[in-house]
């Protein structure tokens, strides 16, 4: 079965069209099982198919009713300084996130790791800096949860980023680069790239597989949507910082939640011909988190979150 999300301490941030979607995907099933052939599905299909042809206009439109104002951290916003200033990690993605880029037939947002290479901004260092002194992840720090969310999920992103943007060539002989396509590329003959060191977040080192393991650990499936591993099957890597303020960042995961589930080629897709919604592999390899018993299922908490 698919599973799709999003927790009970948090609003329901998918629109009207996208539950009846699920809903009439769930009709289905149930109709099947109950070999309730002919009708049943007919109408299960019908309803189906007339919601998501709206489905990415109305997700976006939206929006806009849960999270009235901007996405951005302000720049009123000043982390305390056991942190690391998501202002900064902003103004890098702000300069070098292309959201309108077109790869392998993937409507994306592409980095621009030539540019970043050339211009090599302070903010960029300033912030891994930052990282590596912050104190949010100490025994006894009184850091909230917004701010370990905050720092720990920038932290993946441009941590991920760095490792791309520090090997521009996958191999080198003397003045040939054979260049680094994929961050899959990265990794040595013992490691993949996510389980090598990839930087630092208070004076300790990380693996992104580490710290992965560590956002995972705070409890809230959202985060699939909001760290990027680089790749372009991935989430898109966007163009705000994930803020330290625990309303808008409850906002920018639900958005994050958004975007990925309204990309037919990344996180959400019904196949007409086929019969059959298809999913991203994220929500298999992940399915774990997505389970709750509670709901006993992402389906059950998406119809409750409908009721609601």
């Amino acid at each position: 079965k698919p599973h799709m999300f999003l927790p009970r301490q948090s609003r329901c941030s998918l629109s009207l069209p996208a539950l009846l979607l699920v809903s009439a995907f769930l009709a289905l099933v149930v109709a099947s099982r109950a070999n309730h052939h002919d009708e049943n599905q007919a109408n299960a299909f019908d309803m189906f198919l007339s919601t998501s042809s709206d489905l990415d206009s109305d997700l976006d439109s939206d929006l806009d009713l849960l999270c009235p104002f901007d996405l951005l951290v302000p720049d009123s916003e000043a982390p305390r300084s056991n942190g690391a200033d998501p202002r900064l990690w902003q103004q890098v993605l702000q300069v070098y996130v292309h959201d309108d880029a077109l790869v392998d037939g993937i409507a994306l947002a592409a980095f621009d790791y030539a540019a970043l290479r050339r211009d090599h901004p302070s903010a960029f260092f300033d912030f891994l800096d930052q990282l590596a002194n912050s104190t949010v992840f100490d025994e006894g720090s009184d850091s909230t949860e917004s701010e370990r969310f905050s720092v720990a999920m920038n932290a993946y992103n441009a941590l991920a980023i760095h490792r791309v943007y520090s090997h521009p060539c996958k191999a080198s002989f003397g003045h040939f680069c054979w260049p680094t396509r994929s961050i899959r590329d990265l990794g040595d003959q013992f490691k993949t790239v996510w389980a090598l060191d990839a930087g630092l977040i208070g004076y300790k080192s990380y693996t992104l597989d580490q710290l992965e393991a560590l956002i995972r650990g705070m409890g809230d499936p959202r985060i699939h949507a909001c760290i990027v591993c680089a790749s372009v099957s991935c989430p898109n890597l966007n163009t705000f910082a994930y803020s330290v303020d625990a309303h808008l960042l409850d906002c920018q995961k639900n958005a994050s939640v958004r975007t990925f589930l309204a990309n037919p080629k990344k996180g959400l897709a019904w196949n007409n011909s086929t019969q059959t919604l298809k999913v991203s592999p994220i929500f298999d390899w992940y399915q774990s988190d997505f389970d709750n018993s509670v709901y006993d299922g992402v389906l059950n908490f998406l119809l409750d979150c409908q009721k609601n």
